[in-house]
C-alpha cells in the first residue's frame, strides 16, 4: 500500500486527469481463511452502551484489521460513526440502537420551527462527546496502521427529518 501514489491518483481524478490509472477502492474484502485476533469481550448493558464504548469499538476494529485485504487504493479506515442521524442527535433528537446494529432517530421536535429553535450544545451532547471519544481513541491507537475518517455529519434535510420525522406537517 502506497498512500502517496494513491493520494496523487485521487488528486488527479479530482482535477479531471489520470496519472497511471483511475483510483480504485474495494472495501471489506475478507482474506480467505482469515481469523481475527482475540476480539474484546462485549460486556455492555445495552447496544447504546456498546456503540458509545470507544475502547471496545477501536479494539474490535484493530483485532480484525489483518483479516481484510486492502485492494487498489483502499486503506484501513476506522469510522467513528454513531449512524446517519448524528447531526439530528446533536441538535436534539434521540438515537435508538437496536441489537442488530445501526441506529435511527427518535423524533423529538414538535414542529419544524421547534427543530431549529435550540442551538446545538456540543459540550453537553452525549452523541458528540461519544463521537469525539471514538475519534480520539482511534487516532491514539492507530499508530500509522489505519486512517480515521470524519464522523457522518449529514447537515441537511436529513438532520431535520431526524428531529421531526419524514411525514411531519409544520
Amino acid at each position: 500500500m502506497d498512500i502517496t501514489s494513491s493520494l496523487a491518483r485521487f488528486d488527479a481524478w479530482f482535477n479531471q486527469s489520470i496519472i497511471d490509472r483511475p483510483p480504485v477502492t474495494v472495501k471489506n474484502v475478507w482474506r480467505d481463511g482469515a481469523v481475527p485476533g482475540a476480539l474484546p469481550v462485549a460486556r455492555h448493558a445495552s447496544p447504546r452502551e456498546r456503540q458509545f464504548d470507544a475502547d471496545f469499538r477501536v479494539a474490535t476494529f484493530a483485532a480484525r484489521l489483518d483479516c481484510w485485504r486492502w485492494i487498489g487504493d483502499t486503506f484501513p479506515c476506522f469510522s467513528p460513526s454513531l449512524g446517519a442521524d448524528l447531526s439530528g442527535a446533536v441538535l436534539g433528537a434521540e438515537l435508538e440502537f437496536p441489537e442488530t446494529g445501526g441506529s435511527w432517530a427518535r423524533h423529538t421536535a414538535t414542529s419544524i420551527a421547534a427543530a431549529g429553535a435550540v442551538p446545538p450544545d456540543l459540550e453537553r451532547s452525549p452523541y458528540w462527546q461519544a463521537t469525539r471519544a471514538l475519534v480520539d481513541t482511534s487516532l491514539a491507537a492507530s499508530q500509522g496502521r489505519w486512517l480515521t475518517s470524519i464522523p457522518n455529519l449529514d447537515c441537511n434535510g436529513d438532520a431535520l427529518v431526524a428531529l421531526r420525522g419524514p411525514q411531519a406537517d409544520g
